[in-house]
Formats: C-alpha cells, structure tokens, sequence
C-alpha cells in the first residue's frame, strides 16, 4: 500500500516543487485530505464496495452507538439474518425495525449493520493510503488538478473517468453483460 508520502512526491514532481519550496508538508497533508474527503463521497454516491463495511452492534437499554466512521446506512439485520424496516420517531420500535437519531441506533435486539463508511482521515505523510495502490495515479492527477484551480465540472468528471469507472468494475466484475443486439 502506498503512502501519503510517496503520493505527495508525485504531486510535486508534477507541479515541479521537489525541494518544497511551494507548499509545505502540512498544505500537502490538507490537499490528500480534500482529495480523499470528495472521492469518499462519489464512492458513497455511486455505491462502491469500497466504502462499505460491516459490523454487529449489540444493543444496551434498546440502543447502541454507531461506528465512528459511518456514512449511511445500507442495511440493518436481525440476530437471524432477516432485514428490519427504518421506522419513523411516530412509529414504536418492535423487533420487525429500527431508528437512527443521535448517532445511535434503536432497536429492541442485537443487529448487523451494512454501512457507507468515511474515509479516514490522513494525520500525517507517513501515513498509509486508505485506498488501493490502482488509484494513486488518480489521486495524484485529481491533487494537481486542484492545485491549478480547475473548475469543479473537470474535476467531477476526471473523478468519474478515473475512480468510479475502476471502483464499478470492481463490484460487478463477475456478471456477463447481454449483447446490445438480437439475432
């Protein structure tokens, strides 16, 4: 896996700053951090098997605390294995559903939770990168883009191009495609 290190000596290379001249350590730190904070949300957006975790919370006095990296919620399971219902705050909890409010989850037993979850947050350059070495290349061009202020729009669909196309490809690798045409 590669670091934010060696992300951040390729941005350099491509905006010709080796000798850190132009942005220091912490500016590189907060432009991967940008980076990062707007691919998570297009994963999360276009359903990408990469944001999504899994984790069994169990319930004290009918509740329990959500993971700190949740996003959103995809699906909540039962001790059994069978989906529950999201219930409004007008609704009683029963053992077909469940509440979030307050960074907590209500519901009347032990649950799996099927989440988008964020991506963590880089703290320092030795850190490793939260997302497969296929990217780095993306991520690099999608800093350098930053850097010389492109306009949202570009920056949007160079994301598209470059990340969802490989994230989508990733989960749904295994599925043939109908041909387009009838004989």
């Amino acid at each position: 896996m590669a670091t934010a290190k060696e992300l951040s000596t390729l941005i350099r290379i491509d905006i010709d700053d080796l000798q850190e001249a132009k942005f220091s350590e912490y500016e590189m730190l907060v432009l991967i951090n940008s980076v990062l904070r707007i691919i998570n949300d297009k994963l999360c957006d276009t359903d990408s098997d990469l944001v999504e975790k899994e984790t069994n919370l169990t319930m004290t006095d009918g509740y329990a605390s959500l993971p700190s990296d949740f996003n959103s919620v995809i699906e909540v399971l039962s001790s059994d294995g069978s989906p529950l219902d999201f219930y409004p705050r007008s609704f009683k909890l029963d053992d077909g559903g469940y509440r979030i409010s307050s960074g907590n989850l209500y519901t009347t037993g032990d649950v799996t939770l099927v989440y988008k979850s964020t991506i963590t947050t880089i703290t320092d350059l030795n850190s490793v990168l939260p997302l497969p070495d296929m990217f780095l290349e993306a991520l690099r061009k999608l800093a350098v883009m930053m850097i010389n202020k492109a306009t949202t729009d570009a920056i949007d669909l160079e994301i598209v191009k470059s990340i969802i196309s490989k994230a989508q490809c990733r989960k749904f690798s295994h599925i043939e495609r109908p041909m387009p045409f009838v004989v």
